[in-house]
């Protein structure tokens, strides 16, 4: 139930009206006796629990406990999806993509690179703040959405192998998350305009 991409959670859990029309949830919950009622759709996903709780792991889909995995890892290579064909298609383009990045990250990721990148970094954080008019103090203090911050955490991110928990330590924007979403939100570059004007100048300088 706390996944939202269950066709339980988003389907046979709820009353008729809150569903997709195509899924013919009535005639599922018929399969095991249940009625498409609250009482029905109820014992339905608690039959569900059960079945999960009392079946062996190996039958019901549920990979056994390895004693020296990484608990943080899934042992699933293949599964079902609940959407259309569009839709499978359209996520396996975006997952290639995003193994690809990870791939080309990975390669730039060498002992020296990254020192590299480091000091690299560093400098334009430096000249950056400088650039906005401030000291490193008054920028760390602002809040992790403000402009000049994501402007110079994009910067380092997308020129430099430096991780969003450094970027976020560096700029006083709380967390990796959080540089992560201020940095997709800003991918258009419409805040820009915004920026102190030697912001925009440094910025452009360095080509981002």
């Amino acid at each position: 139930m706390d996944y939202p991409w269950s066709s339980v959670a988003g389907g046979y859990a709820l009353p008729p009206g809150r569903r997709a029309k195509w899924l013919a949830a009535s005639h599922g919950l018929g399969v095991f006796r249940c009625a498409d009622t609250a009482e029905g759709r109820r014992r339905f996903i608690e039959r569900l629990d059960r079945r999960a709780v009392e079946e062996e792991a190996a039958r019901c889909g549920v990979p056994l406990p390895v004693e020296e995995a990484d608990g943080r890892c899934s042992h699933l290579r293949r599964g079902w999806y609940w959407g259309t064909q569009a839709f499978a298609e359209k996520l396996m383009v975006i997952v290639e993509r995003g193994v690809q990045k990870l791939r080309g990250r990975a390669s730039r990721s060498a002992p020296e690179r990254r020192s590299h990148d480091m000091a690299q970094a560093g400098e334009w954080i430096a000249r950056g703040i400088a650039a906005a008019g401030l000291a490193r103090e008054e920028m760390r203090r602002l809040p992790g959405s403000d402009g000049r911050k994501v402007a110079l955490a994009r910067l380092v991110w997308e020129r430099t192998t430096m991780s969003q928990d450094w970027i976020a330590s560096e700029l006083g924007m709380g967390s990796a998350a959080n540089v992560s979403q201020q940095i997709l939100r800003d991918k258009t570059g419409k805040r820009r305009h915004k920026l102190p004007a030697p912001l925009r100048s440094f910025l452009e300088s360095v080509k981002i």
